[in-house]
């Protein structure tokens, strides 16, 4: 393997560990944290495997793979099995779901907002603080032609995505295209605060300036990072329809 394939590997490989330490971080009031509950004590009391998998993601791999490996199974309505993946399968619409009814909150909770926070937070520390804002509420900001920018604050701990409204809704796009310009975008802003943090920490200080322009490869990472995201989250959808017999439109919704 070369050192380039290395590269991208190891950051498919953080973006599925970045993805799974999310889901596990789901709070435990939470629809899908409940639903998993109740399918954990009917395993239980079946004395059934998976019920001893602490972590959501752990139990999720070896569930899948087991139900997988005797499909078609069926999932009486309101069974215990039916309504943790029917969860599972909001949980994941819902992680790309966004409104532009609400520009002024381009991306809604508990989504990629709250996944941009997880990832800054885990992997620098508990105090740093990643959000997005809309262009118009950073003016002050030269994007230089890209339609949105990572800023990164004096005291390093605030991180923050300004987008160009006027680039991404460019072209006589629909609403569903446009929604998607800001998920894969956002996405990529949270991929060079996971892999460029500390090299733009230390070209901020070396020239003295708020903004610095990043390498092509670092935007080639990044972006490799925010569809690395996706793909996991497609591919999670595809086997969860799969296993419920219906129909999920993973490239449209």
């Amino acid at each position: 393997m070369s050192g380039s394939e290395s590269v991208f590997e190891d950051i498919a490989q953080s973006a599925v560990a970045d993805l799974r330490g999310f889901l596990d971080a789901t709070p435990e009031d939470q629809p899908l944290k409940k639903a998993l509950g109740a399918f954990k004590d009917t395993l239980n009391r079946k004395r059934q495997r998976f019920a001893d998998h602490e972590l959501l993601s752990e139990f999720l791999s070896g569930y899948l793979l087991w139900a997988e490996s005797r499909y078609p199974i069926r999932f009486p309505e309101g069974s215990p099995e039916r309504r943790f993946l029917l969860q599972l399968q909001k949980w994941l619409r819902i992680f790309r779901y966004s409104s532009l009814a609400n520009l002024d909150m381009v991306m809604r909770a508990p989504t990629l907002q709250e996944f941009a926070r997880y990832v800054a937070a885990s992997t620098y520390a508990p105090s740093t603080v990643m959000s997005t804002f809309r262009r118009q509420a950073q003016s002050k900001y030269d994007l230089k032609g890209f339609p949105s920018w990572l800023v990164i604050a004096s005291h390093a701990h605030d991180i923050f995505i300004v987008f160009d409204d006027d680039r991404m809704f460019q072209g006589n796009r629909s609403v569903r295209e446009i929604e998607r310009r800001y998920e894969v975008t956002t996405l990529h802003e949270i991929g060079h605060a996971k892999l460029h943090l500390p090299w733009l920490y230390e070209e901020m200080r070396k020239r003295n300036k708020e903004q610095v322009v990043s390498k092509p490869r670092h935007e080639m990472e990044a972006w490799f990072y925010a569809y690395s995201v996706l793909g996991w989250i497609a591919g999670m959808r595809a086997r969860v329809a799969r296993l419920l017999n219906s129909v999920d439109n993973v490239g449209l919704a």
